[in-house]
């Protein structure tokens, strides 16, 4: 889909760039299906890029064919842009409802998000699109409901992969990097800025992110 990808995968909270880990998109699968798979719920994983929403995209993307083509592990792709450029500008349905629908509901229920769950050609892979943004709702949108819609995200799927927008650029997205067990922030290889990729890791961080990994495309 995006051809190769080069991971440093540093799943820890320090403030240190970690250069020798270097792989694929399937070594970076292999390393969180061992370091975050759990029996009992879905791993959620924030994925975004560091200035750039395409690079999310496809990193999310790749990631989710390796996890599922090979190691047999079910995915959840959810577009958490809130109506960004996220997957489903990749997949082709940008303006079906989803994320944000769902979040107005005030008991949220597994049957609603699986009606709202769209297939992929993998059997393995699913989506959420970002839905439709509506009376500002997306800038008010509680922590809380977001932390009840992972409770049941979870439970569908053995890795959840958030994708956010852009980390810089900020926006309600970040609010999901506190309640994953790992952030990954993807960067351009030769192209993006040694300052903004601190920056983005840092603003992570701040953000309650427990564990940043840095994910280089090339």
């Amino acid at each position: 889909m995006v051809g190769r990808w080069r991971s440093l995968l540093g799943l820890g909270g320090q403030r240190a760039d970690d250069l020798k880990h270097r792989g694929t998109a399937s070594q970076l699968a292999l390393r969180l299906d061992r370091q975050l798979a759990n029996e009992d719920r879905a791993c959620a994983i924030f994925v975004a890029g560091a200035d750039d929403d395409r690079v999310g995209v496809e990193a999310c993307a790749e990631i989710a064919l390796s996890l599922a083509e090979e190691y047999g592990r079910s995915v959840l792709m959810v577009d958490g842009t809130f109506g960004r450029q996220g997957i489903g500008s990749l997949l082709g349905d940008a303006f079906a409802s989803g994320l944000i629908e769902l979040l107005e509901e005030d008991a949220l229920e597994q049957q609603q998000l699986r009606a709202a769950t769209l297939p992929t050609t993998n059997l393995l892979v699913s989506w959420l699109p970002a839905g439709r943004p509506t009376n500002g709702y997306v800038a008010s949108a509680p922590s809380k409901r977001l932390r009840a819609f992972l409770d049941i995200a979870t439970e569908t799927a053995d890795f959840v992969l958030v994708q956010g927008a852009s980390v810089v650029s900020g926006g309600r997205s970040l609010a999901f990097a506190s309640l994953c067990e790992a952030a990954l922030v993807v960067v351009l290889e030769g192209k993006t800025r040694v300052s903004r990729i601190e920056q983005a890791r840092d603003i992570l961080l701040d953000c309650g992110a427990s564990r940043v990994g840095l994910v280089l495309a090339g």
